[in-house]
């Protein structure tokens, strides 16, 4: 069997790179969730468990954050956050035995067989007015800007682009973030929102490093194609380089709102006939020490849920027309 003359990269390491760069999206989208203290909450596919820290922050003291992972190694073991093990191919299980107010999963979905059984378990899991957060990868193909040499940019082409092959047969689905979850969600009633995110990475940048990690766990895939050891070598050289900048791996961010039970709190502002009043953030909540009350009066639905944002149900983001790479 071929070896490289590297070692395998730490997988505490790459989870960490892609918390660096996914973090800020996904905290960014739980500022419009209306999440406070008391909600209860999954976070699924939870990996190093930054995200699951984060929640258990906005929900405490009395909140509860559920991470789970079918390797919890990495989970933080903290106040507020219940870690457990479970294979989500075979569904929520007794995860789904409470309402939760929020669910979110990033990077998972895609990679499972019972990705729209697995989504439609979390809708059901979901109280009214609670949010579901999703984000996958729906272009595995980063692409050279520029690079140190011709011969450089067009071997780092030719690994992404085997690297991108070889997802799919893997089981994963680019066409189900690009479009599957945001229509199941709005196919269940749910307010959607979906933005997709790509950006460029330059050589010594944190993220980029993920290249490198995903070369060295498809390296028997990369010989296959005709890549020497040297390539390989040269490649997971490369991130290091600042001449180096490549387009990033292109994601999905998907926000969905489900509605609140009654005409009063489904859309406040027609129920009234008024203006809503702007959503607290998560810190507001937490400095107010509780709860707003709804526009109406009466408290928003379920522990934890503060005045609901209104969400645009159109899609910005690129078409089946628009260039891929």
């Amino acid at each position: 069997m071929t070896t490289v003359h590297r070692s395998s990269p730490d997988r505490s390491a790459e989870m960490i790179r892609l918390a660096a760069w996914l973090d800020p999206h996904t905290l960014a989208d739980l500022d419009t969730t209306g999440i406070g203290p008391g909600a209860r909450c999954l976070s699924l596919g939870a990996g190093a468990g930054t995200i699951a820290a984060a929640l258990a922050e906005i929900v405490a003291p009395v909140g509860e954050v559920v991470a789970v992972d079918l390797d919890t190694s990495m989970l933080p073991t903290q106040p507020g956050i219940t870690v457990v093990q479970h294979d989500l191919t075979t569904g929520l299980g007794h995860l789904a035995d409470a309402p939760v107010q929020l669910v979110e999963a990033r990077l998972l979905t895609q990679h499972l067989p019972n990705r729209r059984a697995l989504l439609n378990a979390m809708i059901a899991a979901t109280a009214p007015g609670g949010s579901i957060l999703i984000a996958e990868v729906v272009n595995p193909r980063p692409y050279t800007l520029h690079a140190p040499a011709l011969d450089d940019g067009n071997l780092v082409d030719l690994v992404l682009n085997v690297l991108g092959d070889a997802i799919e047969p893997d089981g994963a689905d680019m066409e189900w973030g690009r479009e599957g979850v945001h229509n199941t969600l709005a196919e269940a009633g749910a307010a959607v929102h979906t933005r997709w995110h790509a950006e460029t990475w330059t050589g010594g940048s944190y993220p980029i490093q993920l290249l490198a990690d995903g070369a060295f766990q498809k390296r028997d895939r990369l010989f296959a194609a005709g890549l020497t050891i040297d390539d390989l070598d040269r490649f997971t050289d490369l991130p290091h380089d600042p001449q180096l900048t490549v387009r990033s791996y292109e994601i999905a961010f998907t926000h969905a709102r489900l509605p609140y039970d009654g005409a009063t709190r489904d859309h406040p502002r027609r129920a009234r006939g008024g203006r809503t009043r702007p959503a607290m953030t998560p810190r507001a909540v937490r400095q107010a020490g509780g709860i707003p009350a709804h526009p109406s009066g009466a408290q928003c639905a379920g522990p934890g849920l503060r005045t609901p944002s209104h969400f645009s149900r159109s899609r910005h983001g690129p078409r089946h027309g628009d260039r891929y790479r």
